[in-house]
């Protein structure tokens, strides 16, 4: 049972809970190689970036917070994070769950040979700390005083992978403990307060094996509890591993110190290979005592040394901001045109620029950056360089981005939308709604006599109106992308992004006509009482059924009833079902199938096949529309936010963009509405 103790300095000089923890855990099942695991209960652990001041992070368990999708998937329990090799994974996740008390985890241990010795450890108690990996997708900054660090939450995040480690950053992510057995000291470190004299772990409530009620956990009082008194012996459920003795107090402060030094040098000499320095000065500064935050300050001073002497070199010549634009714009376009050759041509200046790096990978090109910048990569691992590469030491997010941007907005201006020719564009100065005036409502000129005065056009607002939503999309350019020189999926994913921007709108403008919905008089758009809708025989795709089309739509009234408003149709929408049809109407001298008869339409109409037209369930694909000129009368308009006229690109990367890499997000700010029914009319063709 727990025992009351002062904490000690740990860690770091942090302060250290020692819990009293027993060895055999409660759920451990011996056969099936399977036990439950806290994997998360809420710590919040320090984070020291290279090249930023540290800060606190800690994962949010409220509902909703924790995606448990790969964990209930099957997520690999590994070794100490090491997710490079499948020889680290140790076993699977076979259900995980959010509780009061935190995340947990029922795991199954491998059965190869070489996980024999780590399964033993854990069903005796040895091995119990485990540490989650996770993915964050959501990131506030919720504390910041002037004499503590920054405080960041994961407010939405996914835990990828479990690890068994030495020593855990969260002191209560352990296996879960049978309360009865014979205990043992594990040291745990944490970020605990120092007034913190007493850690109690509730023990759980546990069957007998054979269906029977579960045992009663001792209460305040019990004998071995209030008393401290030793609780009855109770006998070993069958399987159970054999239970180590009890550590003595001297040999648990042993342990302890043990375990302090094995992270201190383990720590040490991890900070020294990410930064490329020699062996040698990591075993200096560990046999000297030095601290790890003493050996971080040691490894900075070297980089920025080192960083210093660069510049006398040959290949780290000191360039102006002109040569460093066009250097990068060269790699951004060597980039592009190894994604597609015939797209990106290796044109004028900037691609003489670019054949410096034709041929490069992009790992290769951020260790490019990366010396330009004064950081050596001699040495390091890809992993390595990928991390600075995306910690700002080089412009190589820069790279990335541009590369984003310009692969994106290429698609998105090259995906055709056939609406702008029949609609009306215009800028919004925000998100408010925007009162929409009809062109109809402008009267006839009147006449005016010998010092007479001109009639008032009294021009009010329509009942029409429309705003601007916002739309969009994210992804993520991650560390092992780079490391994969997934280079092609990035400007794959950005031209599939661009022209779904350019999508958004011709979905938005088209469902306007599909919906056929009702207008601020309460009337749908296309309506027998609005004059524009045609249904019966009559209105078939064909001579006939234009003519009655247009005489329709030259018939229409203004608003008071009485203007003849004379609209001429201009364009032919047509489902693609219809456009061949539409293309003999109008482009043929001649009526199509009546030899001799000439075509009135030729050359009056433009025709617009659109795909949208042909999922009008209601009417099928024998519909067909009339809209006229926008300049001559309203029909349909179309709005962005003013100042930004199409897609919105932004980037972050590292902690505040809550991925491990560069996140890219695409948002579009668009709106539409019909303005006046009178320049667009339907014929059902049926």
């Amino acid at each position: 049972m727990p025992r009351v103790q002062t904490p000690a300095p740990g860690l770091n000089g942090q302060p250290q809970v020692a819990l009293l923890a027993v060895t055999a855990p409660e759920t451990l099942n011996a056969e099936s190689r399977t036990i439950e695991v806290l994997a998360y209960a809420g710590a919040r652990v320090r984070i020291d970036p290279w090249f930023s001041e540290p800060y606190l992070l800690e994962l949010s368990l409220e509902p909703g917070a924790v995606i448990l999708d790969r964990f209930n998937a099957g997520a690999p329990v590994v070794d100490t994070h090491s997710t490079w090799s499948v020889e680290s994974v140790l076993g699977v996740i076979e259900k995980a769950w959010v509780a009061s008390d935190g995340l947990h985890a029922r795991v199954r241990f491998s059965k190869r040979p070489e996980v024999d010795g780590i399964w033993q450890d854990v069903a005796a108690g040895i091995l119990r700390n485990f540490s989650v990996g996770p993915i964050y997708h959501k990131i506030e900054k919720v504390e910041e005083e002037d004499d503590k660090l920054p405080v960041y939450r994961a407010t939405s995040w996914e835990p990828a992978e479990l690890s068994l480690c030495a020593v855990g950053r969260d002191p209560k992510a352990q296996a879960l403990a049978q309360p009865a057995a014979p205990a043992v000291i594990v040291a745990n470190f944490a970020h605990a307060a120092p007034a913190a004299a007493e850690t109690v772990m509730t023990p759980k409530p546990k069957t007998d094996g054979t269906g029977g009620a579960p045992a009663t956990p001792a209460q305040p009082g019990t004998p071995g509890l209030a008393t401290g008194e030793p609780p009855a012996p109770t006998p070993p459920p069958a399987g159970t591993p054999p239970q180590a003795p009890a550590i003595s107090e001297a040999q648990r402060a042993a342990e302890d110190a043990r375990l302090a030094e094995r992270h201190r040098g383990s720590e040490i000499t991890r900070m020294v290979r990410a930064a490329g320095l020699s062996a040698e000065s990591a075993e200096t500064w560990i046999n000297d005592g030095l601290s790890v935050d003493e050996a971080r300050s040691k490894i900075q001073a070297r980089l920025a040394a080192r960083s210093d002497a660069s510049a006398v070199r040959p290949h780290h010549t000191q360039v102006t901001d002109a040569t460093e634009r066009a250097s990068r714009d060269g790699a951004v376009l060597a980039l592009l045109h190894r994604s597609n050759p015939g797209r990106w041509k290796l044109d004028g200046a900037e691609g003489e620029a670019a054949r410096e790096f034709v041929g490069m990978s992009a790992m290769e090109i951020a260790k490019d950056r990366l010396e330009r910048h004064g950081v050596r990569t001699r040495g390091l691992g890809k992993m390595e360089t990928a991390n600075l590469a995306f910690q700002g030491t080089s412009d190589f997010p820069n790279i990335l981005s541009s590369l984003a941007n310009r692969t994106l907005r290429a698609a998105y201006d090259e995906t055709p939308k056939s609406f702008p020719m029949f609609c009306r564009r215009a800028t919004l100065p925000d998100f408010r709604d925007k009162n929409l005036v009809q062109l109809s409502e402008i009267p006839t000129f009147g006449k005016v006599n010998q010092h007479g005065e001109l009639r008032q056009a009294n021009l009010r607002d329509a009942k029409q109106s429309y705003r601007l939503y916002t739309y969009g999309l994210k992804m993520a350019f991650t560390r092992e992308m780079l490391v994969n020189d997934d280079i092609g999926l990035l400007t794959r994913v950005q031209q599939g992004i661009g022209a779904a921007g350019a999508r958004t709108e011709s979905d938005v403008v088209w469902g306007l006509i599909t919906a056929n919905g009702a207008l601020g008089d309460g009337v749908a758009l296309f309506h027998a009482s609005h004059g524009n809708l045609l249904t019966g025989g009559g209105s078939v795709l064909a001579v006939a059924g234009l003519t009655d089309a247009r005489v329709a739509m030259r018939k229409q009234k203004g608003l008071d009833g009485k203007t003849k408003l004379d609209i001429m149709p201009r364009f032919l929408l047509v489902p693609v079902a219809l456009q061949t049809a539409a293309q003999q109407l109008t482009t043929s001298e001649f009526v199509p199938n009546e030899v001799g008869k000439v075509n009135p339409f030729a050359s009056a109409l433009t025709p617009i096949a659109e795909p949208r037209l042909d999922d009008v369930a209601t009417i099928g694909t024998t519909a067909w529309y009339f809209a006229a000129d926008p300049n001559a009368v309203d029909t349909i308009e179309y709005g962005y936010l003013e100042g930004q006229e199409g897609i919105r690109i932004e980037f972050a990367w590292g902690i505040h963009a809550g991925v491990d890499g560069l996140l890219i997000n695409v948002t579009h700010d668009f709106g539409a509405s019909v303005v006046d029914h009178r320049g667009l009319n339907r014929s059902n063709g049926q």
